[in-house]
């Protein structure tokens, strides 16, 4: 800093230093000011893709839950489907079997008539 003589006032007094500092002093408020609007830019840009982000999942969730409600409803609605067939076959398994019997047992009568009438007999 300069040093002043006897009779010499602080405004008669002229410090290039000082002016320069004073100037990057004044800059580097309005630097500071610029960096503080362009945080403020910026958090604000951060909130509102922050919300849109958020928004965005929770429609994703509402989706999601839909989705398996219906995947839900479409399993049970096959898996009655499936058990309904199920009952069905059974039902008619029942008199197929039946049927194959009769035809099996007509056969082996058969085949003992045609051994009876050709002479086929057990004798001890």
């Amino acid at each position: 800093m300069a040093e002043f003589k006897s009779g010499e006032s602080m405004e008669h007094h002229y410090d290039p230093d000082l002016k320069s500092r004073l100037i990057a002093l004044e800059r580097g408020a309005t630097t500071g000011e610029t960096r503080i609007a362009s945080v403020e830019r910026d958090t604000a840009d951060h909130t509102r893709r922050l919300g849109t982000l958020e928004e965005w999942r929770r429609q994703k969730d509402i989706e999601e839950a839909k989705q398996t409600t219906e995947w839900t409803a479409f399993r049970r609605e096959i898996n009655a489907r499936i058990e309904s067939l199920t009952t069905e076959i059974v039902d008619v398994k029942k008199p197929l079997q039946k049927i194959m019997y009769t035809i099996v047992v007509g056969f082996l009568l058969t085949l003992m008539a045609l051994a009876w009438k050709s002479g086929f007999s057990i004798s001890p």
